[in-house]
């Protein structure tokens, strides 16, 4: 059912736009460029080695192992398993085309606080995966279904950071990092964390892996806001 919301609102915000001007994509383009610039600079490259380096610890430490075989014992059950279940689906790629479609909406034909929350966390997400696959591939890690080890084998495969958890993060990180309400950010930070468990339940990625594509979901959203606060001061 959630690809059909998904159909709706791209094919809405696109046949709305296309009767609009094309100079307010620049609402659009301007703020990515300084995110793309800061998040693939010199400190943007030192900020990934500081989480990677986190990440490292875990993965050699055996503490990755530990949890796997802790949790896997002590928590996980068909409740857990119907649980990670549904929240898998919020993390899948094809929910980039909904944000996408209300960034379009809100360059293209009107500005809501819906559609803003849309295109900051598509431009967030645009930003944020090149690094993403870039780090996966280059650390290699396999899921704990398949070798039982978490350390890196690079290039070999593309496990070492969950791209599930950076997906269904970034969305409620956003909320939480807006103008919002109290509520509405405790609600968002609180629902960034639920599908990076629904992979460990589901021996999809160990901890290290997990934590890694949350702090590249965070830092994503920081460079959002910031290039944002950034935008905002220049046209003041």
């Amino acid at each position: 059912m959630s690809w059909v919301i998904i159909v709706l609102i791209v094919v809405a915000a696109v046949s709305s736009g296309l009767t609009l001007k094309r100079a307010a994509a620049g609402n659009f383009k301007k703020p990515v460029g300084r995110m793309y610039k800061k998040q693939y600079s010199r400190r943007g490259f030192l900020t990934q080695g500081v989480m990677i380096t986190g990440a490292a610890v875990l993965v050699y430490s055996g503490a990755d192992e530990a949890f796997d075989s802790w949790h896997t014992k002590s928590v996980k059950s068909d409740s857990t398993d119907n649980a990670a279940n549904f929240l898998n689906h919020i993390g899948e790629r094809k929910w980039f085309f909904a944000w996408a479609g209300l960034a379009a909406t809100d360059a293209l034909l009107a500005s809501t606080p819906f559609s803003r929350w849309g295109r900051k966390t598509c431009e967030s997400i645009i930003v944020g995966l090149p690094m993403l696959w870039g780090t996966q591939y280059l650390l290699g890690a396999s899921r704990p279904k398949e070798t039982g080890s978490p350390k890196y084998d690079p290039f070999n495969d593309d496990n070492s950071a969950s791209g599930h958890t950076f997906m269904a993060a970034i969305p409620m990180l956003t909320l939480a990092k807006s103008q919002a309400p109290a509520p509405a950010k405790i609600a968002g930070y609180l629902g960034s964390l639920p599908v990076g468990w629904a992979r460990m339940n589901d021996r999809k990625h160990y901890l290290s892996q997990v934590l890694l594509g949350y702090g590249m979901a965070w830092n994503a959203v920081t460079l959002q806001e910031s290039s944002n606060h950034s935008e905002n001061h220049l046209q003041s």
